[in-house]
């Protein structure tokens, strides 16, 4: 339900609107009482288990869960209730988003070290990457977006270019040559996206780097 897709994405903001319009719809519309409220909080601290089966493999996880089982049978004031299952709610949404940040860590670093590996070859594509990965157009830009700031095509791009700019320094390499070493199909094609990079064209770059 749109609760535990709120929790397990780890925005505690939109799960606590969820649950609160859950709460207002029942208490201020339907007017149900404190024991329809007992049962409908047992029912959202069912949601929460639910939630917590999935990372119980972190550490802490459990004790929420085990903490929110005593408060819910210790209390009978739906309020306090209530409050024991926004305080649960609030560290799994944590625990969540602290999985996430992990997981999209390690899908950054494994993508960024794929582009190295991978940038000479002129497929190389966002939509190359989202296949090799099995994550969409989408998720990449934001998970790129979000914790560099630049898109994934910039970092494709900054990888050829970066690359090229040592071969222009250290090798006697042509500019066609160079321009196939870092994965484009011609040197108009690699120039004009230098250029854009640089605001010069590998040949130009070339000589200044060469009198320096």
């Amino acid at each position: 339900n749109k609760l535990f897709n709120c929790i397990s994405a780890g925005d505690f903001d939109k799960s606590m609107t969820v649950f609160t319009d859950i709460w207002n719809v029942n208490t201020r519309i339907y007017h149900i009482s404190k024991d329809q409220l007992r049962f409908l909080l047992y029912d959202i601290s069912g949601t929460l288990v639910r939630c917590a089966a999935v990372i119980a493999h972190i550490e802490g996880s459990e004790r929420l869960i085990q903490r929110l089982s005593v408060d819910i049978e210790r209390h009978t004031n739906p309020f306090e209730m209530k409050n024991a299952c926004v305080s649960c709610m609030s560290g799994l949404c944590k625990y969540f988003a602290g999985e996430h940040s992990r997981t999209g860590l390690k899908i950054r670093n494994a993508v960024l070290d794929y582009i190295a590996a991978h940038y000479s070859d002129p497929t190389l594509s966002v939509e190359l990457l989202s296949d090799v990965f099995g994550k969409s157009r989408t998720y990449l830009f934001s998970l790129f977006k979000e914790d560099t700031g630049f898109s994934l095509l910039h970092h494709i791009n900054k990888t050829r270019i970066d690359n090229a700019k040592r071969l222009l320094r250290q090798s006697s390499l042509s500019i066609q040559e160079i321009a196939a070493a870092v994965g484009y199909n011609s040197a108009i094609s690699f120039t004009r996206a230098f250029k854009k990079s640089e605001n010069v064209t590998p040949s130009v770059f070339r000589e200044c780097e060469n009198k320096t």
